[in-house]
């Protein structure tokens, strides 16, 4: 792969096995978690400061990177979502089957539920192959006139405090946005954060599409910083 040498098996027969980290963690000594989430710390340090860290394959820059002033998005009192796509010529089925066909399938979903729903829609595009996949945002912002667009250079600082829940499948910004306190919902099983609990998860779909309906009840959604550290260390 890009980032990773992939060892498969009759039992490990996707990319990585996300739904062990959180065991395999809790079998490491503590003595070497010490060392480890200390040297994590650091990491994490850089990556908020703005530094490009391995998870950013194909970005040509941070997007911790300086706040910029955006006025896209309302001052009001209505529940904002931020939808955080993946790039839409990406395997959606690296890790197994999920609620959704693929990526589409979830964006039209979203797109269906944003009619019938009171929230402030926004939409980011993946950074990474932005020419490719811009054909369908454009159509898709046309199809569903609720969504905005955020454009996706945009930097994460500049969605703090004023985003309240991001939707995306497993994305690194589901670990980005909860280090700034902002509450993600993933939808697969297998994501990369799946184990953990410092972004809202889901086991199957009617869970999924209720939380979606009953946003109102994590509003007061706990972010587990210290599990935001053990997750990056076992990736």
């Amino acid at each position: 792969g890009i980032t990773h040498y992939i060892k498969l098996s009759k039992n490990n027969y996707h990319i990585h096995n996300h739904r062990n980290y959180k065991q395999t963690y809790k079998e490491i000594p503590n003595k070497h978690k010490i060392k480890f989430l200390n040297i994590t710390k650091k990491e994490i340090s850089n990556l908020l400061s703005g530094k490009k860290n391995f998870n950013m394959v194909g970005l040509s820059e941070s997007p911790f990177k300086k706040k910029r002033k955006i006025n896209l998005i309302k001052n009001s009192k209505k529940i904002k979502i931020l939808v955080a796509t993946q790039c839409l010529i990406d395997s959606p089925h690296a890790f197994g089957n999920w609620f959704f066909s693929d990526f589409v399938d979830w964006l039209e979903y979203l797109g269906r539920i944003s009619e019938k729903t009171n929230y402030e829609w926004y939409i980011k595009p993946h950074p990474n192959n932005l020419r490719r996949n811009k054909e369908f945002i454009d159509y898709y912002l046309k199809k569903y006139p609720k969504f905005k667009l955020v454009p996706p250079n945009t930097s994460h600082y500049s969605l703090k405090n004023k985003i309240d829940f991001v939707f995306t499948n497993w994305g690194n910004i589901a670990m980005d946005l909860a280090l700034l306190d902002i509450k993600v919902l993933n939808t697969h099983q297998n994501g990369r954060f799946s184990s953990f609990n410092f972004n809202i998860n889901s086991n199957t779909f009617k869970e999924y599409n209720s939380k979606i309906l009953n946003l109102k009840k994590f509003k007061k959604f706990k972010i587990n910083k210290n599990e935001i550290f053990e997750s990056y260390f076992m990736h």
